[in-house]
């Protein structure tokens, strides 16, 4: 069975766990860290190299390693249940660092 087949437990809800990117031409590629363009994230590139930030999309992981858009990540906080704090979070749409931790 490969990675794509595998499909979570239906009863087990997702937990956003880390801050990612991913390539948006190669989407298997994806770094993560505690923080979007923290000093692990920014460790990943070669320093020589002009890194794009148009080319990655920033998100998030859950707990099985999938990713999830900002969009995608701030629903599944809310629908959850898991701990949020609004105010630091800043958007009511969109899921940011802060307001998870």
């Amino acid at each position: 069975m490969t990675d794509k087949e595998w499909q979570p437990p239906k009863d087990v809800k997702p937990w956003i766990v880390r801050a990612a990117m991913r390539h948006r031409k190669y989407q298997e590629e994806i770094v993560c860290s505690a923080r979007h363009w923290d000093k692990i994230m920014h460790n990943y590139f070669d320093p020589g190299e002009k890194v794009r930030p148009y080319e990655w999309e920033q998100g998030f992981i859950d707990h099985w390693g999938r990713f999830h858009t900002r969009e995608e990540a701030y629903k599944i906080v809310q629908d959850n249940g898991q701990p949020f704090n609004a105010d630091r979070n800043g958007s009511d749409t969109e899921l940011f660092s802060e307001g998870l931790y």
